[in-house]
């Protein structure tokens, strides 16, 4: 196949991809914004794991291809991408990202945990079922811990009715996207496997640069249309997804533990992944801000992780 025309074809899944996340984003906002989830928890949990749909569902088709380094190059860059490109496109385009009356310090600290874990298992090269059911457990732990007071699933169950809700409808929006999400998915998985056979690419480098970008697609539309009001729907969400990102490395492990060929290379990547997210961490818990200033260095962040995986895969 002509490789401007693999590329045109995973640009045109990547599209599709989105707007299906859209959907089912859009169905499960509905019905959370009625059960009156506040704006944080709803972009965190619902909306982090919504808009992480597309990652989940190339893990599947990942997994049951026999690649599972394409998924954990789309997990990983995605939580790189989250937390340095679109978190600082969005400060400078907003001003500022404000973080109070969002995360408790302990809650914050706990999410930090979470995202730098993935990163400390693979320094030797793979990670375990062991480790896949120690990230698995730490969201659980961060889920039970955030929602101590405000139970989701009650004000869901309590809330949502079938005639103020018009629930039979959402849930047919719903698994519609679903289902294009499973068909595009699958499409951008054989498109990127052609790919990086057609220019000698290792899949975990297609999926950091490309995949996580693509995948990400639902966040950074949500970020750049977000309303001032819904601006902590828009932190959660990025936050969120990041987390559900560990959450799908986790149970990408679980189910096929995998070593990592290029440990060298990788291990540059995760050092990057370290900082970018020391970096942001110092950022949010000092001051509970993120500036124009600050978003200007971590794109600075994105912008060398990008060059790195350029040089090191020999694609210049």
């Amino acid at each position: 196949m002509n490789i401007f025309l693999d590329l045109g074809l995973l640009a045109f899944a990547c599209w599709g991809i989105s707007k299906c996340a859209q959907l089912v984003v859009n169905s499960v906002k509905q019905i959370s914004k009625r059960a009156k989830i506040s704006d944080f928890t709803l972009g965190f949990f619902v909306l982090g794991i919504a808009t992480s749909s597309p990652e989940f569902f190339i893990g599947v088709n990942s997994v049951i291809g026999g690649y599972p380094q394409l998924s954990l190059g789309n997990l990983i860059g995605g939580i790189i991408v989250l937390l340095t490109l679109l978190m600082g496109v969005s400060a400078i385009y907003t001003g500022k990202i404000s973080f109070k009356k969002t995360l408790s310090k302990n809650d914050f600290i706990l999410t930090g945990v979470l995202l730098l874990l993935p990163a400390v298992f693979l320094f030797d090269g793979g990670i375990n079922r062991i480790e896949g059911l120690v990230l698995i457990g730490i969201y659980i732990g961060l889920f039970l811990l955030m929602n101590k007071e405000e139970t989701i699933l009650e004000e869901i169950r309590d809330k949502v009715t079938l005639r103020s809700l018009k629930l039979a409808k959402l849930v047919i929006k719903v698994l519609a996207g679903i289902a294009g999400l499973i068909i595009f998915s699958k499409i951008i998985v054989e498109a990127a496997l052609i790919f990086t056979k057609a220019l000698n690419i290792s899949p975990l480098i297609v999926g950091l640069l490309l995949l996580s970008i693509g995948t990400n697609l639902p966040e950074l539309t949500l970020g750049f249309f977000a309303k001032s009001k819904d601006e902590n729907i828009a932190v959660g969400d990025f936050l969120g997804s990041a987390a559900a990102n560990v959450l799908f490395i986790g149970l990408l492990a679980t189910v096929y533990p995998f070593e990592v060929v290029s440990v060298n290379n990788i291990r540059v990547s995760l050092l990057i992944m370290i900082i970018s997210i020391l970096v942001f961490i110092t950022m949010v818990y000092r001051k509970n801000t993120i500036t124009r200033k600050d978003g200007i260095i971590l794109l600075a962040i994105y912008a060398v992780f990008v060059v790195w995986e350029i040089v090191s895969s020999g694609i210049y």
